[in-house]
């Protein structure tokens, strides 16, 4: 089968190419042949130059219709028996003439039209694209259970039948290995370490973290906190950190290479992935989650969409908005048994690796293209 990802913006900033980067090589090596569409630009170059097996084709950043123009043009080159658009975006927008029969998927990962800080004009735009994409598309995926819902709702009003599948994101099963690997390394000392992964934003819940931190015993078991990624909240959160006296708990790494990234999940003891009780977090699937849950550690998190869904009853929750409950939570997590990750209940990282995601996407395009 000949499989083209279409994806849009860089790797580094967006997180829609996850989906291209985990399943392409997996792919490419149970004999497919595939091919990821990408902008043009050096981390894009960096992240796809590893795939092994996979053909990569680039186009220059320009306008969205020039993008869909140059897009369409190496599509309708390829002749491919699926289209797969990573995120509803008017970049990976891939019109019928250009796609030639191929079986078209749009793959939703969030739900943009319910970021209230956007503008109302924008907002429109994106609610109106997100009702009519399962009705243009040949087959949808959804990247979280809440959207899965919405769109199977949505479908069901309009009595459409259309192919619809979860499917979240994942980890490389090569990464599940190499994090157990760098752990069996790892000393355990008198000091806990405590990971945020991830952008550095508001609704992101960093400043929770802060709020909770400060409320954090720091007196046994001794901790030490890092904040993995970057974002426009990183000064703003390094103030807050110094006024709430953790400057000595709280280190910020910046954004890390992946092998260097994968070697600093290895030494936490406890992860935290805040979330809010909000429209936007119940549809989102976030990434690092499930490079989290291969680390086998206690996660912090409150009980809100994907995360919940994953974690089950293994998850340490917090009451959403609450540092003082997030506090008590990470407190849980850090006096937890490092043993319990093996226990009846615990979350079985190889559950949520792309191979396994691509058993599950495979059978489901087989039915859908019958």
């Amino acid at each position: 089968m000949r499989i083209c990802f279409v994806t849009a913006h860089v790797a580094t900033q967006h997180h829609t190419m996850m989906r291209a980067v985990g399943m392409a090589p997996v792919l490419a090596e149970r004999g497919h042949a595939v091919t990821v569409v990408a902008e043009d630009h050096p981390d894009n170059r960096a992240m796809l130059s590893g795939l092994d097996g996979v053909e990569c084709a680039y186009v220059p950043r320009g306008s969205s219709r020039d993008d869909i123009r140059a897009k369409a043009s190496l599509i309708q080159e390829g002749r491919f028996d699926v289209v797969h658009s990573c995120g509803l975006d008017p970049r990976t927008y891939v019109r019928r003439a250009s796609r030639r029969g191929a079986f078209w998927i749009i793959d939703h990962v969030e739900r943009l039209s319910a970021l209230h800080g956007m503008p109302w004009h924008k907002r429109a735009f994106w609610r109106w694209a997100e009702h009519r994409a399962p009705l243009e598309a040949d087959g949808t995926i959804a990247a979280s259970r809440y959207l899965e819902f919405l769109i199977r709702s949505r479908l069901f009003e309009r009595c459409v039948s259309r192919p619809l599948l979860w499917l979240p994101y994942a980890v490389p099963q090569s990464l599940v290995t190499e994090i157990a690997g760098h752990q069996v390394n790892v000393s355990p000392g008198d000091q806990k370490t405590i990971v945020f992964a991830g952008g550095f934003y508001r609704a992101y819940g960093v400043y929770d973290i802060v709020s909770a931190l400060g409320r954090l015993n720091r007196g046994t078991p001794a901790w030490r906190f890092l904040f993995l990624g970057k974002g426009p909240e990183r000064d703003g959160l390094a103030a807050a950190i110094a006024n709430a006296g953790l400057a000595e708990h709280v280190t910020f790494t910046g954004y890390l290479p992946m092998p260097e990234y994968v070697r600093t999940l290895a030494l936490a003891d406890v992860l935290v992935s805040p979330m809010n009780d909000t429209e936007a977090d119940w549809a989102r699937c976030p990434s690092k989650l499930y490079f989290y849950v291969a680390t086998g550690r206690p996660i912090v998190t409150a009980p809100i969409g994907e995360n919940a869904e994953v974690l089950g009853p293994a998850g340490f929750y917090y009451e959403p908005g609450c540092p003082a409950s997030m506090a008590a939570a990470l407190s849980r997590a850090l006096s937890a048994d490092p043993a319990s990750a093996t226990r009846p209940g615990a979350v079985d990282p190889q559950r949520h690796t792309w191979d396994e995601r691509c058993n599950t996407y495979l059978a489901w395009l087989a039915k859908a293209m019958a």
